[in-house]
């Protein structure tokens, strides 16, 4: 598996797998209270996975980078401010659509943040 850069910025277009599938950039950050070894999650109020909790994030803009987005996608969702710094990559997850009819779907590649310092009031 090839190493990934998240302060790169990519398209859809660039990356490919090995099935040469194009592939839909997100971020998923977990927030973490280190002193209180507790997670921050969001309530899902729509969409896919409505009434779970979950970490915060969404897709890659085509002007951003993947670590820009996280800090974006941070923000606007939970309301506190890291720097890009303050975002460790720990992970990037491939999800293919394998069932009939789906040849053409995009892979989801979604890169895993970290950030165990921040600042501001947490919304909702």
């Amino acid at each position: 598996m090839a190493t990934v850069d998240p302060s790169a910025s990519m398209t859809c277009a660039t990356m490919t797998s090995s099935s040469s599938k194009p592939h839909k950039l997100y971020n998923l950050i977990l927030p973490i209270s280190l002193n209180r070894k507790q997670v921050l999650l969001g309530y899902k109020r729509r969409g896919f996975g409505v009434g779970k909790f979950n970490g915060f994030g969404g897709k890659v803009e085509p002007h951003e980078t993947i670590v820009a987005s996280a800090k974006r996608e941070l923000e606007e969702e939970s309301g506190i401010v890291c720097t890009e710094d303050q975002l460790h990559h720990h992970a990037v997850l491939l999800l293919e659509t394998v069932a009939p009819g789906a040849e053409k779907e995009k892979i989801l590649e979604i890169h895993v943040f970290v950030c165990t310092e921040w600042e501001g009031q947490i919304v909702e």
